[in-house]
């Protein structure tokens, strides 16, 4: 029972209603990801060759996954942010750091993330 008196109503189970229980789920979730990735993409930057690198292209790269299966259509993001993924662990498996191209793509993806949907 909350402070109020009023008994606490969990919200329903989406099994039970087929329906996300939040509207921009979808929308947080890539915009989470991106900055996992982007993270990543700091990591290689600062200290490319490193475990912190693997397990920040790790971390991405779950949320990246719960991405696509949150995503209400699939969408040219997510191949975008699994595109940067995929050349952020070349470049951590070849013992590379960023380059420009890689931050700028970075940076195309944050703007269209950013732009709303129309």
């Amino acid at each position: 029972m909350l402070a109020t008196g009023k008994p606490y109503r969990q919200r329903s189970d989406t099994a039970s209603t087929g329906r996300r229980p939040w509207p921009d789920f979808s929308a947080r979730t890539t915009a989470s990801t991106l900055e996992l990735v982007g993270q990543a993409l700091d990591h290689l930057r600062d200290s490319a060759g490193t475990a912190a690198v693997d397990a920040a292209i790790d971390q991405a790269d779950t949320a990246l996954a719960d991405a696509a299966i949150a995503a209400t259509e699939p969408g040219h993001l997510t191949d975008a942010l699994r595109d940067l993924l995929v050349e952020i662990r070349h470049c951590q498996r070849a013992g590379q750091v960023s380059s420009p191209e890689l931050e700028a793509r970075f940076r195309a993806t944050a703007t269209a993330l950013a732009r709303p949907a129309s």
